[in-house]
């Protein structure tokens, strides 16, 4: 019975899980237990004399699979470690294609923003340059007018005159008087201070020039203003405010009044006083500098007349060369097109800038920019248009 048992028991250790057989000694006897509490359960459950499985307790089952299922804290602290981490790298994923996605709306409304300045600037290039044509063809229809007022005023006078008698004539002896002039009447002759062409508003007047060609009125009145109302201008003049003539204009006159007990001899010094202030204070056009030039300085003359404007016009000239050299023009035989530097001039086939058509005129085989040709040669808008006009 005993050898029966015995290797019963021998076919029992083998048969135990690899776990519970380092659990056996040499004696046969359990070693203490530091392990799973299933395992120990197992081995438990194996022993000689242990009841079976099915002889126990049914209320003793359930607390022995709750004890099979206890998860420790810190297999829990680690599931929960292991949870949060999954749940970071997938909000950062979230929020590196959040990010990507503001990055490229950003991208597109600063696209969008830069073509609607960029259409809003053409729209209003397109206007001040519809604003400046109308002002010039505004400018060129009064003077039509005042022209035909001269001579409807003309007209007026002498023609009813013309084919009529003595006896007419002497109806109105004082019209007379005024046509024939008075023979006992001697010619006042001018002082040196007054000169012959000029009306009295014009010798109390001076030219201040210095702009660029077709430079706004605007811009002509602020950049004076700024100036004339310095402390060293301010007691000389009467106004800071220069008349400009047109829209657009590269001067302005500078009026003068007389004072409370003041002569003209007055007035003419204070008028010499701000030649030479603006001579030697060299004041520089903030709207002439350029990126690599320093500018033009403001100038102020004594206004001329016709004959006096010819010599200046050709002093002009002789200190400006650089347009009438032929050498100065770029010219493109084979699309008939001429440059002046970085101005585009004229051209038999290339497109003109629709945005101010009306600086073009149209010419047998192509179209001349009239504002480009003002520019370099300072001839007035008038001027130039009539010279083209003439050549067709």
């Amino acid at each position: 019975m005993s050898g029966s048992l015995e290797n019963d028991k021998m076919t029992w250790h083998h048969s135990l899980d690899p776990w519970l057989q380092e659990q056996w000694d040499d004696d046969d006897e359990m070693m203490p237990v530091e392990a799973d509490p299933s395992k120990a359960a197992l081995a438990i459950r194996f022993l000689p004399g242990a009841k079976p499985a099915e002889d126990e307790s049914p209320t003793k089952r359930p607390q022995e699979d709750d004890q099979l299922m206890t998860v420790s804290s810190r297999e829990l602290k680690a599931l929960l470690g292991e949870h949060l981490r999954e749940m970071k790298e997938a909000w950062g994923d979230i929020k590196d294609r959040v990010s990507n996605v503001e990055g490229q709306v950003k991208g597109q409304k600063k696209e969008l923003k830069a073509v609607k300045h960029k259409a809003v600037d053409q729209t209003i290039m397109g206007i001040q340059a519809k604003g400046d044509a109308t002002a010039r063809k505004t400018e060129e229809l009064e003077g039509e007018i005042e022209r035909i007022k001269t001579q409807l005023a003309g007209l007026q006078t002498d023609g009813p005159n013309q084919g009529k008698g003595d006896n007419e004539a002497r109806l109105d002896p004082w019209a007379e008087y005024l046509r024939r002039g008075d023979p006992g009447r001697t010619t006042a002759t001018p002082s040196k201070d007054e000169k012959p062409g000029l009306s009295e508003e014009d010798q109390r007047s001076l030219i201040v020039g210095g702009w660029l060609a077709d430079t706004r009125r605007l811009t002509i009145e602020n950049e004076a203003r700024d100036i004339l109302e310095q402390p060293s201008f301010a007691a000389l003049v009467d106004s800071p405010k220069l008349t400009i003539f047109g829209p657009r204009r590269s001067f302005g006159i500078l009026r003068f009044k007389l004072r409370d007990n003041e002569a003209i001899q007055g007035v003419k010094g204070r008028m010499w006083e701000v030649v030479n202030k603006i001579r030697q204070e060299k004041i520089q056009l903030a709207s002439t500098k350029g990126d690599q030039d320093e500018g033009k300085r403001i100038l102020g003359i004594f206004p001329q007349d016709a004959r006096g404007q010819e010599e200046i016009r050709y002093a002009g000239e002789a200190k400006n060369p650089n347009a009438l050299e032929s050498g100065n023009y770029d010219v493109d035989w084979s699309t008939g097109t001429i440059w002046h530097g970085d101005l585009k001039l004229a051209s038999a086939t290339h497109r003109k800038n629709h945005s101010r058509n009306d600086d073009y005129i149209q010419v047998n085989q192509g179209w001349v920019d009239v504002r480009a040709v003002t520019t370099i040669t300072g001839a007035e808008w008038k001027e130039a248009v009539e010279a083209f006009e003439r050549e067709q």
